[in-house]
């Protein structure tokens, strides 16, 4: 019986720890049923750098459902990476949904290029910034 219930538990904790969570678990953005309003990007240097681009908004749901898109593919970065130590500009996307509801995402343009924000740490590709920049947004890219 101890046993049972030892790989009973075993077993929960390698689904949870390999990301098979339930659907509670992943970002709104991510979900079917998302229904966008507006995105907002700003460019977030950090001291002592020039910020070259302004905060620009969009509510094309078209452009917005392919920046969710882009997002929402994105890998979790590997487990031995190693980042450098240089800094750059961060992207802050706030996405505001039909209802009003906001989610903010930050996605880092240098090092490891961390986007924070999602249901998990994710690593910004190619992809993200090219759907940013089709928005006509600020991107890294």
């Amino acid at each position: 019986m101890v046993l049972k219930l030892i790989g009973t538990l075993a077993a929960a904790v390698f689904v949870v720890a390999c990301g098979q969570g339930t659907s509670a678990e992943k970002s709104p953005l991510c979900s079917p049923d998302y229904q966008p309003g507006e995105l907002t990007v700003t460019r977030d240097d950090p001291e002592g750098f020039t910020q070259e681009e302004p905060t620009k908004t969009t509510t094309d749901a078209s452009a917005i459902e392919q920046v969710t898109r882009a997002l929402c593919e994105l890998p979790e970065p590997p487990t031995d990476a190693q980042c450098t130590a240089d800094l750059g500009p961060t992207f802050v996307l706030r996405f505001t949904d039909n209802t009003g509801k906001p989610t903010e995402i930050r996605a880092e343009a240098f090092s490891c290029r961390y986007v924070n924000g999602l249901d998990i740490r994710r690593q910004a590709k190619p992809s993200l910034w090219q759907a940013l920049t089709a928005a006509g947004l600020p991107s890294g890219g």
